[in-house]
C-alpha cells in the first residue's frame, strides 16, 4: 500500500473541506431560489466497501471517485446539480422543484445502474483491477426536513446512516430516523441551552450542529491516524515534535 505523507495528506482533507464549503453556498443559492415555489430535495450517494480500493492506496481511491462523479454527472437531468465532494466518495445530487416519487425512482435509478457499473482502476503501468460497487443512498427534503444546506445535509446523513445499516439501498428521512438519534442525551443543562442559543443565532438546528462539531472533531485527528500515517510508531513521532514546536512557540 502506498501511503500519503502526513504534510499532503493533511492539505487533501483541508482542500476536501473547502469544496464541500463551496457546495454548501450553491445549495443555500438553489434554496433561495426555490423554496418559494416548491420542495428541494437532497440525495446522499455513498459509495459501499469502497475500503477495499483505499487499501490499494490512495491513487486508487482518488480514480474511482473520480469515475464515480463522471458516471453520477451522465445520469444527470439538466435540472439537477451534483455537489462535488473532493476526493471523498460521499457525493449530493441536489434536486430543485420535485415530488417524492420522482426523487425515489431517480434514487433507485442511481442505486440499480452503479450496482451494474464496471470501474476500472489503474494499479499500476501493468495491472487494471475491476471493480464492482453497491451505493446507499439518504433522501432529504426542503422545507420539512432543513431550509438551509447546512441542516439538510445533516438530514442526508442521518438517512444514510440507516440505509448503510443493510448496505445497497435506498432510505428517505423521516421524524422517527432524527427523534431516536436523540443527540441531546448527552449533554448538560448548561451545553444545551448553550447549544439552543447557538441555534437560534446561526438559524440551524441544534442536532445538525452537534453532528458537525463530532464530524470536526473527528476529521481533525483522522487526518493522522487514518488516511496518510503507515504505522503508530510514526504517529508518536509527529505528534511529539508537534508538541515541542508549540511549546517553543
Amino acid at each position: 500500500m502506498l501511503f500519503e505523507k502526513p504534510e499532503e495528506n493533511i492539505l487533501r482533507i483541508y482542500e476536501d473541506n473547502k469544496i464541500i464549503e463551496e457546495g454548501q453556498m450553491v445549495l443555500n443559492r438553489i434554496l433561495r431560489d426555490n423554496l418559494g415555489i416548491g420542495k428541494v430535495h437532497l440525495l446522499l450517494v455513498d459509495l459501499d466497501g469502497s475500503s477495499e480500493v483505499r487499501a490499494l492506496g490512495i491513487n486508487a481511491k482518488v480514480q474511482l471517485v473520480e469515475q464515480m462523479k463522471a458516471k453520477l454527472n451522465s445520469l444527470l437531468d439538466s435540472n439537477y446539480y451534483l455537489i462535488d465532494s473532493g476526493t471523498r466518495d460521499e457525493m449530493f445530487i441536489v434536486l430543485p422543484l420535485t415530488e417524492e416519487e420522482e426523487v425515489v425512482n431517480f434514487a433507485e435509478y442511481v442505486r440499480s445502474t452503479i450496482e451494474k457499473h464496471q470501474f476500472q482502476i489503474k494499479v499500476d503501468k501493468d495491472k487494471k483491477l475491476n471493480v464492482h460497487l453497491t451505493v446507499s443512498i439518504g433522501i432529504t427534503e426542503a422545507p420539512s426536513f432543513g431550509t438551509n444546506a447546512a441542516d439538510l445535509m445533516f438530514t442526508a446523513k442521518e438517512a444514510l446512516n440507516e440505509a448503510k445499516k443493510v448496505k445497497n439501498r435506498t432510505v428517505t428521512i423521516n421524524e422517527s430516523i432524527i427523534s431516536s438519534r436523540n443527540y441531546k442525551s448527552y449533554l448538560s443543562e448548561g451545553q444545551i441551552t448553550m447549544l439552543e442559543n447557538l441555534a437560534e443565532h446561526t438559524g440551524r438546528t441544534t442536532d445538525s450542529l452537534i453532528l458537525e462539531s463530532i464530524e470536526r472533531l473527528f476529521n481533525k485527528h483522522k487526518a493522522l491516524w487514518y488516511w496518510g500515517v503507515e504505522n503508530w510508531e510514526y504517529y508518536k513521532e509527529l505528534k511529539e515534535n508537534t508538541n515541542e514546536t508549540q511549546k517553543s512557540i
